[in-house]
């Protein structure tokens, strides 16, 4: 069960970071828009996953690390 959700977590994430880059590096205004809007559904996802175990809460924690950190990256390597 867990590795089906880590799945989904490492999917979902992926999938978010790559639309928020691509948004960001058209329009700023609308970037920081998507972010806060995928800020609380991240926080909503830990919640749910704190909720259903300690191990999978913090499992997803370290998934959106490295995802974040890689987007960061990303951004910071196109100079935006």
């Amino acid at each position: 069960m867990y590795i089906g959700l880590f799945i989904a977590q490492i999917i979902g994430v992926t999938l978010a970071a790559i639309i928020f880059i691509s948004i960001f590096s058209k329009s700023r205004k609308k970037g920081w828009i998507i972010l806060s809007f995928l800020s609380a559904l991240l926080v909503f996802q830990l919640i749910q996953g704190f909720n259903i175990s300690i191990a999978m809460g913090t499992g997803m924690v370290i998934i959106d690390l490295f995802v974040i950190v890689a987007a960061f990256l990303t951004l910071k390597q196109k100079k935006l």
